[in-house]
């Protein structure tokens, strides 16, 4: 969903890349891919434009990634994945393959792995969260919600690049990948220091929020905007990360997608079960403001809805 124009982590490859396939598989990954693949994970990278990076490499690197957050899904049950590479623009198309099976495109290229790694832990999320499960109106996506999606994807993608830290220390997909390990976090800690993503002037999230929410809904795709909510709440993830398993739940109804944001949080809190639900409330509250009324929070959604393309994610 984002193009990385960052030039110091594009640079970053060319001086600290891990040899592709230099060695074995280490014994850990070789256990998490194969608990991955019997609970039904399948991704499939197809050949394509990848500059000096392999797609069995970039395979493993992305059942890696996925494994930080589907490891909170243990019900869930999802076609097989296929990755391309195209354009400068990653996204999940609305349109499935043949089979049905998801189609996500990268823009990451050479061994660029943080770049990978932020990008396909966006886009999964986006399939996590039921995406696809909207009302149509007109050939058009209902879309006024959307901004939250794309900044729980954020989150998940923010989340993920900290965590790979971690894993890749003990559990990377080859032993001379260990060293890039750092650059997983590295790269989430400059994300998180840019200057738009910040709160300022003493603001909770409820009165940014409050400000804001016109922008965030008549544009989902305004990083400046959704960035920030995405920084704010990425402490509550990282604090109870057991709730992940919660976005399975969001857009749970096509027409949820439809509602004034309170309503699509009050339905997404409503079809979770009772385990998501303390979570669900506490982050609903981020957006609340004592001097609000419920109706206050919807306020952006009356009249028609705003639309999405259908072709476009």
């Amino acid at each position: 969903m984002r193009l990385l124009l960052i030039a110091a982590f594009i640079l970053l490859p060319m001086f600290f890349a891990p040899l592709a396939g230099a060695a074995p598989h280490t014994s850990k990954f070789n256990a998490i891919k194969s608990k991955l693949n019997k609970s039904g994970l399948d991704i499939r990278v197809v050949e394509g434009d990848w500059g000096t990076a392999n797609v069995e490499d970039i395979e493993n690197l992305l059942y890696s990634v996925a494994n930080e957050l589907w490891e909170y899904f243990p019900k869930k049950k999802l076609p097989p994945l296929i990755v391309k590479n195209y354009g400068d623009s990653p996204m999940v198309l609305y349109e499935k393959g043949p089979m049905g099976e998801y189609i996500v495109y990268l823009s990451a290229k050479d061994m660029r792995w943080s770049q990978f790694a932020y990008q396909f832990a966006h886009e999964f999320a986006h399939i996590l969260s039921n995406y696809d499960n909207k009302e149509i109106k007109n050939k058009l996506f209902v879309k006024h919600n959307q901004w939250f999606e794309e900044t729980i994807c954020e989150i998940a993608a923010l989340f993920t690049l900290k965590r790979l830290a971690t894993t890749w220390e003990t559990a990377a997909p080859y032993e001379s990948w260990t060293a890039y390990a750092p650059a997983f976090r590295d790269y989430a800690d400059h994300l998180l220091n840019e200057s738009h993503r910040q709160l300022v002037g003493g603001k909770t999230l409820a009165d940014w929020y409050f400000d804001n929410q016109d922008a965030l809904s008549s544009d989902p795709y305004r990083r400046d905007k959704n960035e920030v909510v995405a920084t704010t709440l990425l402490t509550l993830f990282e604090q109870y990360p057991d709730n992940w398993e919660a976005i399975s739940f969001l857009n749970y109804e096509k027409n949820h997608a439809s509602k004034a944001f309170h309503e699509y949080l009050d339905s997404w809190y409503s079809c979770a079960p009772q385990k998501h639900k303390g979570f669900i409330r506490e982050t609903i509250a981020m957006f609340d403001r004592p001097s609000d009324t419920q109706a206050s929070l919807g306020r952006q959604n009356q009249g028609q809805p705003a639309l999405i393309p259908v072709n476009a994610q």
